[in-house]
């Protein structure tokens, strides 16, 4: 198996030196295939990206004039009305689209998916950040484009997409996570064929399977590779509102913006609110795996 490996990859890199196109398009999806189950075509395209081999998964443009959103928890102490108090997290802490130490602003494009994410429950108060898009923002991400009807295209892209949006193990997600485990039990990572591609609870599989903190660390080795063709931003769908990916657009998904990015966006305002949704993120959840396991 290790030997039909070098095979394939030896093939690939003579088709790139020979500049044969055809061969090279063909080649590197076989190689990014290659392996037992789903989690090796994540570890493939880390490593084919980064020899140099390139993958083109599409990029969404939010146009000017477009609102994103952001919550916080509301504190008596803080006045949320100063813009200052709405850039990016001054410890830049590491998350899903960012290293520890760079700056990065995560958003979402509805109050909605926001509210899941920030964890916020019934009754709850909160604080919801509005943003204006200045200029037009070009962020990447495993999105829609012209190649969407090749299969091998098509289906790495969803495996790359649920990867990246899969829970995270942590203290805030501990109840969360102790519900996915009760319903996945022993799950492993053989398990993950081809046939769980196309499923909604691909995201939540891929974040049961991991028992480790670290999960991160990967997901930002997907976004250095976005990010060198992208660097305003990355698109990026909830694992909560799992619906955007490779030829399937949706208006609730995530934004994490850089420099660049955070330089067309102007704080608008915010406002103080008490959620009033008994639709928290594990209840979503549970209806998901109900529904569309």
């Amino acid at each position: 198996m290790e030997d039909e490996g070098k095979v394939l990859l030896e093939s690939l890199l003579t088709a790139i030196k020979d500049g044969d196109s055809e061969k090279i398009n063909k080649l590197k999806y076989e190689n990014l295939f290659f392996g037992s189950n789903l989690l090796d075509v994540v570890i493939n395209y880390i490593f084919l990206s980064h020899i140099g081999i390139e993958f083109n998964f599409g990029h969404q443009i939010i146009k000017k004039g477009t609102k994103l959103y952001r919550i916080r928890s509301f504190d008596e102490k803080t006045d949320f009305s100063k813009s200052k108090e709405w850039s990016f997290p001054p410890f830049k802490p590491e998350n899903r689209a960012n290293k520890e130490g760079e700056a990065a602003l995560y958003l979402g494009t509805t109050e909605n998916v926001c509210l899941l994410e920030a964890h916020i429950k019934e009754g709850q108060k909160y604080v919801l950040g509005e943003y204006i898009v200045e200029e037009d923002l070009v962020l990447g991400g495993f999105l829609d484009c012209e190649d969407y009807k090749k299969p091998s295209w098509y289906l790495a892209g969803v495996i790359l997409n649920a990867y990246l949006i899969a829970p995270s193990r942590s203290d805030k997600n501990k109840e969360l996570f102790e519900m996915l485990d009760e319903v996945y039990k022993d799950l492993t990572v053989n398990e993950l064929q081809i046939t769980e591609a196309k499923k909604m609870s691909l995201p939540l599989k891929f974040g049961v399977i991991n028992k480790r903190n670290e999960f991160y660390k990967t997901t930002n080795r997907i976004i250095e590779v976005i990010k060198s063709s992208y660097p305003d931003g990355i698109s990026y769908s909830s694992c909560y509102i799992p619906v955007a990916t490779i030829g399937i657009i949706c208006n609730n998904h995530n934004i994490v913006l850089y420099k660049s990015g955070m330089n067309k966006i102007r704080f608008e305002r915010a406002e103080i609110k008490t959620s009033k949704s008994k639709m928290t993120d594990i209840e979503v959840l549970k209806i998901l795996v109900k529904e569309f396991d």
